[in-house]
């Protein structure tokens, strides 16, 4: 909001005082030309009164223009930005239960590093395996990630995942994110990470659906009986975005639900 500015001036002029004016002889009036004065003071009258409203209108510039017929208001088409601190804007473990259907036992610190990309091969693959990383977060300028499980910790847990955040300074930037996601996404069917000394975690990428402010896909374990899949959801709002993974059996539409649950909460705030 900004300050108060000038005050604008009292429409009320001050107070007229009389002065004596200078004494005058007495003469004779010359023959009468009260019509013709008359008229010309009616005249200058008008005069004057036209030339201050010519003043008045001009002298402050051209008056504003209401807006052309058929343009649509700036402020209408622009996207209410978030402004918080991504951290706030993360489920609780209640939350995170309720949409995952987890036992959740294990909620990890909240980090605000944006790490390295993983190495995948192709290196394609990288955001398919992990968003939150350089390649799509490196512009973000604050971000949020926390981990959860339903083991005593991270590693000892069977079905886990993470939920995560990312602002940047503009709703583009935050698409163009969006973007790099989307490609890596599509254009892979399936990664290798290293997963030990001398071996490797094949995975496949799968159930690819996207719209115009969201993707989400699967990558599923390879050459094991239990299909183990990691659903993945990346949205977003403004110039925000929401990163959910969900790693179990069946991991369903928990991500979904995830990532519409930190829009929801930056929307109450917005």
């Amino acid at each position: 909001m900004t300050g108060l500015g000038p005050q604008p001036n009292s429409p009320y002029p001050p107070p007229w005082t009389p002065v004596a004016g200078p004494t005058y002889m007495h003469v004779t009036p010359p023959p009468s030309r009260g019509p013709v004065i008359i008229a010309a003071a009616i005249i200058t009258a008008a005069m004057i009164v036209a030339g201050v409203l010519f003043a008045t209108r001009d002298s402050g510039g051209s008056s504003p223009a209401g807006p052309a017929a058929g343009s649509a208001s700036s402020t209408a088409s622009t996207p209410t930005l978030v402004q918080m601190v991504p951290a706030t804007l993360l489920p609780t473990a209640d939350q995170v239960r309720q949409a995952t259907l987890i036992d959740v036992k294990y909620t990890g610190d909240v980090s605000t590093k944006v790490l390295a990309d993983a190495v995948t091969t192709p290196p394609k693959c990288a955001l398919a395996n992990d968003t939150t990383t350089q390649s799509a977060w490196a512009a973000a300028i604050s971000t949020a990630y926390q981990q959860f499980g339903d083991g005593p910790t991270y590693a000892k847990s069977i079905n886990f995942g993470a939920v995560s955040v990312a602002i940047f300074d503009t709703p583009t930037a935050a698409a163009d994110s969006l973007a790099k996601v989307s490609d890596s996404v599509h254009g892979c069917t399936g990664f290798t990470v290293p997963d030990r000394p001398g071996g490797a975690l094949a995975w496949t990428v799968g159930d690819v659906a996207s719209q115009d402010d969201r993707i989400t896909w699967t990558d599923t374990e390879g050459g094991v009986n239990t299909q183990w899949k990691c659903s993945k959801s990346y949205r977003l709002l403004a110039n925000a975005v929401a990163f959910s993974t969900v790693c179990a059996s069946n991991p369903g539409d928990g991500p979904v639900k995830l990532t519409d649950q930190i829009v929801a909460n930056a929307t109450k705030h917005q």
